[in-house]
């Protein structure tokens, strides 16, 4: 038997030069996420090589060919000030706000008061998405934890086929889903034609480690949106934060103690359970994030199935209970 050797060649390492092609060709062929990628590529090679100058050039030819996106220049504001460049990178940062409408880093408030450094890290994830009149953002229903940022026209939030609200520059949506990876509890719909970022989540948790005041932020977000929603839920007209609210946080096992029937509970965070008879029979009910419920005027056991965060908002002080759905 002959055996036959064959001859294999080392697969050779592509050059900065090769890599700037191949980004421009995939950009020019529209493939817009795989130029980018290349180019962040070729800007870690050159910076590797202590060739920043080069990293600039490259940057800039991304810019060329697929226009200023945040991801570009965020790039290129973060080269600068790796080469000690301040003024540089500030002028690009304004020059790019400058570009992107009336809107601006402080009108949104988990941005505010951040440096043009730190936002140029989220500049890094963001993705703009245009819309058209009637266009869906978001759906009802439908899986989702990605943030969205409003940066120009006014969209319509949708419940159960009930316009319920409309966000306009600057809001932000999509916490409930970022925060428990729960099914989008309303759609979000463009009123004419507009424009959003979209800050996919697992980039975004990332930076919410590096920058912990931004998750802080988002929560706050989170807890006005569960109080509003539990107002829309119980029809009330208004959101719960209209009544003196509790904050709570209860251990795994412990019972919820009792409180006046006026007390209506909004789960944060975590599965409470409750136990109670209903015709003679045993019922138990299981509820997580979002869900609200009114405390039953029956004997019931509430207690935490896990740990959990829970507001509880007091209706008695702005009016009689009864005469609430």
């Amino acid at each position: 038997m002959r055996w036959i050797r064959k001859s294999m060649k080392k697969k050779e390492a592509v050059s900065p030069r090769q890599m700037l092609r191949m980004a421009e060709r995939a950009a020019r062929k529209g493939k817009s996420e795989d130029a980018l990628n290349l180019y962040a590529r070729l800007v870690d090679v050159y910076l590797e090589q202590k060739a920043g100058l080069r990293a600039v050039a490259a940057i800039k030819s991304a810019r060329s060919i697929l226009g200023p996106g945040p991801r570009i220049q965020g790039m290129l504001i973060k080269v600068y000030s790796r080469m000690g460049l301040k003024g540089d990178a500030k002028r690009e940062f304004n020059w790019y706000m400058g570009r992107i409408g009336s809107i601006g880093k402080d009108d949104i408030f988990i941005f505010s008061g951040m440096d043009y450094e730190e936002f140029a890290d989220f500049m890094d994830i963001m993705e703009i998405i245009k819309t058209k009149k009637g266009s869906y953002v978001i759906r009802q229903g439908h899986p989702g934890n990605d943030i969205y940022i409003v940066t120009e026209g006014k969209f319509e939030v949708i419940r159960d086929s009930t316009r319920v609200g409309i966000l306009e520059e600057g809001d932000v949506f999509g916490e409930i889903g970022f925060f428990h990876h729960r099914l989008r509890t309303a759609s979000v719909r463009s009123v004419d034609k507009g424009e959003v970022v979209r800050l996919p989540s697992a980039e975004l948790r990332g930076l919410c480690n590096k920058y912990p005041y931004v998750e802080k932020r988002l929560e706050t977000l989170y807890t006005e949106r569960l109080l509003k929603k539990a107002g829309e839920d119980l029809m009330l007209g208004h959101s719960l934060s209209s009544y003196p609210v509790l904050h709570l946080h209860v251990s795994k096992g412990e019972e919820l103690t009792s409180p006046c029937d006026g007390t209506i509970t909004v789960v944060k965070k975590g599965t409470i359970e409750i136990d109670y008879d209903e015709e003679g029979l045993s019922v138990k009910r299981f509820m997580g994030p979002g869900s609200v419920f009114r405390h039953p005027k029956i004997s019931a056991r509430v207690k935490a199935a896990s740990d959990v965060e829970i507001i509880q908002a007091d209706t008695t002080s702005l009016g009689d209970p009864k005469d609430m759905p």
